[in-house]
């Protein structure tokens, strides 16, 4: 289909200045960030047009789990299927507290059972799996960053869907995704739906590791 956007970014070492408990994003303008990529990406395609026949959605792993791209998803009307990397604060629809996500999304009950075929990966051949699944609406708390407190900036209301294997074989690590997305999800098939369009995410990472691997190219991610 194409390359939507690309860029080459080669890693810094750590500021010495800077301890390694301290978060980069608290301390440093936010230009200076690697995960400011994604956002500089979503700035680069620009806005998407306001269609029901043409949908573009960004798919990322945990890495892409960044308020300022998410944000920046919403702003440029560009949906989103990203894997959840951090426990965030919830808010309830009058702004309180409503708890970690983790923890409120592995409370909710299955809505059904999904079947997958898993790609092979280091010390793990491919397989099918049987996966139970569930979808939470949500309010994530905005986080703290230099110049704003928690909660400060504007939430993002999302839906996470959880992907999860309950009896995994043995001596295999069982499979467990948590996706925030901003596609409609009111049911149990299109929970199943942003699963399977999660899986998409696997052929990028091929393309990537050629660039890695056989170019000596790097950078983050890209997207398709």
């Amino acid at each position: 289909m194409g390359l939507a956007d690309q860029q080459f970014h080669v890693r810094t070492p750590r500021a010495e200045h800077l301890k390694p408990s301290v978060s980069r994003r608290r301390v440093l303008p936010a230009e200076e960030l690697e995960s400011s990529l994604w956002e500089k990406t979503s700035r680069r395609l620009g806005p998407a047009r306001d269609s029901q026949d043409v949908v573009w959605t960004k798919v990322g792993d945990r890495g892409a789990d960044i308020y300022d791209h998410l944000y920046e998803c919403k702003r440029q009307n560009h949906r989103f299927i990203i894997r959840a990397g951090k426990d965030r604060v919830l808010l309830t629809d009058d702004g309180r507290r409503a708890g970690k996500l983790f923890e409120t999304v592995s409370g909710s009950a299955s809505c059904g059972e999904l079947e997958l075929e898993l790609r092979s990966r280091p010390g793990q051949a491919s397989r099918r799996a049987r996966l139970q699944v569930s979808f939470t609406p949500l309010i994530l708390r905005a986080p703290q960053v230099g110049g704003h407190s928690p909660g400060l900036r504007e939430p993002i209301s999302c839906v996470a869907v959880r992907i999860w294997e309950p009896q995994p074989p043995p001596e295999v690590k069982a499979l467990e995704w948590i996706l925030l997305t901003d596609l409609e999800v009111t049911n149990f098939e299109q929970s199943c739906e942003v699963g399977q369009m999660y899986t998409t995410r696997w052929l990028e990472e091929e393309f990537h590791k050629a660039l890695k691997t056989g170019m000596d190219a790097e950078f983050p991610e890209g997207a398709s």
